[in-house]
């Protein structure tokens, strides 16, 4: 099987584009559900030591008032990705009085539907989309949570390939046509990632009734499908009412297809196209003309469950992963994928999350592979991709191995290891021992802000009341421990934590420092 373009690849060794290629913008936004000492829903506002849950750029609100979103600003490395996700879990879990971040996708023990509180956002239009949404998808659905891994490639990059040759009219063009691309193939082969980020493999009596009984429970309190490895991307989880198939060839035509669906009452908004891949805009306040206007800033992957094995719900390891899957849907030939092909797109889906691995591909070109042999010939061109290009990165390989071994042995994987657990216990019990366990980590961290341990500790307190808070940091010089405050039209220069503009040798110390000035 030959899924890699060689002609692509050897462009990309030709112009020594390998280093460039792996530089990229990544981004995490995660959500949480916030529940009390016994596991059931935390019925309490939003934090007031968050500030505005529209301004903070941080620590947000999501459907429900119980429900928090962490979002990461964007950074040039997975590490500081991850470091300031853990970040943002500690100083919500320090704040949060006798309540915990609750660590799976599935929500906890639940009310009355009636009873789940929707967020107030002090916005007349978003309240009456959160009201709407609630009508339409009943509160408990909306309480599934995730996380959504965010990805664009280095701009520099995109500029030297597209100076290769490629034909196209314009850069923008070329770009666009680029996250197209992967975006096509991330959305025909999201089964294997799903697979193997799938961690919600049970749910408690209080979700959905239709669902509870449909499913197996060994206590009638903790209930599974016997194979499902995610609830939330099933047919019990949080998807559209019905398959909408946009155009993926462009940008006007994708547009044109997300309007049609709104003008035609299918959706709300453009919000509602809960696509698993979404192509977002620089700014977002008004994506379809963006799209067409800007084109593509950076992709949107929606459909990583919270891995409870893991802190802040997904392990370095994986992030990598998943980057590399994202260079290999870009360096794969280009495959179709009109209605038809979204179709079988969504059936695979389905059948990786209700049946597993075993099972047949439903693609007339792939129908004599199981999805476990198609999965296993993936993985392989992907270490082929990282031999030809990164022949010296041992840990693109060793991380490569890993995943290899829960395709080849389903009890490594991550809703195996999950549901395992559980059955020693119960969905209730496992998870508030983990949310206990995460809790008590991060108020043991106390001072430290993960990712800048470098820094003095009366600067890491600073910028973590800055981010509870909501107010933004920029380095001006790291070593002197200088950073620039700023929210709204406001900005403070601080060194060291204390000197600031009330101390009026600030200006002093500002000139004094070639960097800063």
């Amino acid at each position: 099987m030959n899924l890699l373009n060689r002609e692509l690849i050897q462009v990309v060794i030709d112009h020594a584009l390998q280093n460039d290629l792996l530089r990229g913008h990544f981004g995490l936004e995660k959500e949480n559900v916030r529940v009390d000492q016994d596991g059931k829903l935390a019925l309490t506002p939003h934090p007031k030591g968050f500030g505005s849950k529209k301004e903070n750029p941080y620590i947000q609100t999501d459907f429900s008032e119980s429900q928090i979103e962490m979002i990461t600003p964007t950074f040039e490395s997975i590490e500081e990705t991850y470091d300031f996700m853990e970040a943002l879990q500690d100083i919500v879990s320090v704040e949060l009085e006798g309540e915990y971040l609750w660590p799976s996708s599935n929500p906890p023990m639940l009310p009355e539907e009636k009873e789940i509180p929707i967020a107030k956002m002090s916005d007349p239009i978003a309240d009456d989309y959160r009201s709407e949404l609630a009508d339409k998808y009943g509160r408990k659905r909306q309480l599934l949570s995730g996380i959504h891994y965010n990805f664009s490639f280095d701009e520099k990059f995109l500029k030297k390939l597209y100076e290769t040759g490629q034909r196209h009219k314009d850069f923008k063009e070329f770009k666009d046509a680029i996250y197209f691309k992967v975006a096509r193939n991330l959305m025909r082969y999201r089964w294997l990632l799903i697979y193997l980020t799938g961690a919600s493999p049970v749910f408690d009596n209080t979700y959905m009734e239709q669902c509870v009984n449909l499913a197996d429970s060994h206590d009638n309190k903790s209930y599974y499908f016997p194979i499902m490895n995610s609830l939330r991307n099933s047919m019990c989880g949080y998807r559209n009412e019905k398959s909408y198939y946009v155009s993926f060839n462009s940008a006007k035509e994708y547009v044109h297809d997300l309007n049609k669906l709104i003008q035609q009452n299918e959706l709300l908004s453009v919000k509602e196209f809960y696509s698993p891949i979404r192509l977002k805009t620089a700014k977002g306040i008004n994506p379809c003309q963006e799209l067409v206007e800007d084109g593509v800033a950076y992709l949107e992957l929606r459909f990583m469950d919270i891995n409870p094995l893991h802190k802040i719900g997904i392990s370095k390891e994986m992030m990598h992963f998943i980057h590399l899957f994202i260079l290999f849907m870009l360096l794969k030939v280009d495959e179709s994928f009109h209605e038809e092909d979204q179709r079988i797109a969504d059936v695979n889906q389905d059948q990786v999350i209700m049946e597993g691995i075993k099972g047949y591909l439903n693609e007339p070109e792939y129908s004599q592979l199981t999805m476990e042999e198609m999965a296993l010939a993936v993985i392989d061109e992907m270490k082929d991709m990282v031999q030809l290009l990164f022949p010296k990165n041992e840990d693109y390989q060793h991380i490569l191995d890993g995943e290899k071994q829960k395709i080849l042995h389903t009890e490594l994987n991550v809703a195996s290891r999950v549901k395992s657990d559980i059955q020693k216990s119960s969905y209730l019990t496992y998870h508030l021992e983990k949310a206990k366990t995460y809790a008590q980590d991060s108020i043991q961290n106390g001072y430290r802000f993960a990712g800048y341990e470098d820094l003095e500790l009366s600067t890491q307190l600073l910028l973590k009341a800055a981010v509870k808070r909501g107010i933004r940091f920029k380095w001006m010089d790291r070593d002197e421990n200088f950073v620039l405050l700023s929210k709204g039209n406001h900005q403070e220069y601080v060194k060291q934590a204390t000197k600031t503009s009330l101390d009026s040798y600030s200006t002093v110390l500002i000139m004094e420092n070639k960097v800063v000035t």
